[in-house]
């Protein structure tokens, strides 16, 4: 083997061996925050606290993770609604975390239909001027998910019914 073949060899080697370290490393700090945002599920979760985790562990989001954030975001809006201002500034400040707070409001995945039709009220009768724009979007939101449940609901109501 050339010399030159060897320093390839052995940079390929050490370039391997940080993108592995790396990827050990991501996953131990998402499974860390998933614990951390799990634990949270038994606290009042403010809307700025959805915001650090969203801005800090953004490339966790899927998985458990993104269904327990679904559940988070879900119970915030419904029992934090007198605390929408605070929300909206974090998503005029950040469109982003503005399309994953509306793309986690869902009760498919958390279960929480309840939670779900009360933020969809919520959104329609207890809005501020201030507001407004983004009750409007949350109300859409809330509705779509609504809808997708009932749909949801139907095709498995339809693959149980037997075949004749």
């Amino acid at each position: 083997m050339s010399k030159g073949a060897s320093i390839l060899k052995n940079y390929i080697m050490v370039l391997l061996f940080i993108f592995i370290s790396s990827i050990g490393f991501a996953k131990t700090k998402c499974d860390k925050a998933f614990d951390e945002i799990f634990e949270s599920l038994h606290s009042k979760v403010m809307f700025s606290d959805i915001y650090f985790f969203y801005n800090e562990y953004e490339k966790c989001m899927d998985g458990g993770f993104a269904e327990t954030m679904s559940a988070i975001v879900t119970g915030a809006l419904d029992q934090n609604w007198d605390k929408l201002a605070e929300l909206e500034k974090l998503t005029n400040n950040n469109s982003n975390f503005e399309k994953f707070i509306l793309d986690n409001i869902n009760s498919s995945m958390t279960g929480n239909t309840k939670g779900v039709q009360n933020i969809k009220k919520k959104s329609k009768r207890n809005c501020t001027v201030k507001t407004k724009t983004l009750c409007k979007k949350i109300n859409i939101a809330a509705t779509e998910a609504l809808k997708y449940e009932v749909q949801l609901m139907k095709e498995i109501e339809n693959q149980k019914k037997p075949k004749l």
